[in-house]
């Protein structure tokens, strides 16, 4: 959400618009999103160093512009299983992540 609203803002697109696209987003398919682009970025890491691994992640969705609260949340599960953990058939509820509001 953020890098959508960073290039929202940079187009000059209007404060009511900015926060009627954002009102769009489904917040469960944002989250299971999120989970999905960890899962395969996390398999494909070959760091072994747990911090290190971590810390990879973290800037990854960082650059693709997820929220900090969302991020650290969401790598801090997914790494606290083996490496090998998959959540393939798990459902994410929105209820649980609860990302902060924009202020404009």
């Amino acid at each position: 959400k953020q890098r959508i609203v960073r290039e929202l803002k940079f187009r000059d697109i209007s404060t009511y618009n900015l926060k009627t696209a954002l009102k769009e987003i489904d917040e469960t398919e944002y989250i299971a999103t999120i989970y999905r682009i960890t899962e395969k970025r996390n398999e494909v890491i070959s760091e072994t160093d747990l911090y290190k691994r971590k810390r990879k992640l973290i800037d990854f969705l960082m650059r693709k512009g997820f929220e900090n609260e969302l991020i650290y949340k969401v790598v801090a599960e997914l790494t606290s299983y083996p490496f090998s953990y998959k959540t393939k058939n798990r459902r994410f509820k929105a209820s649980v992540f609860k990302v902060s509001s924009y202020n404009f």
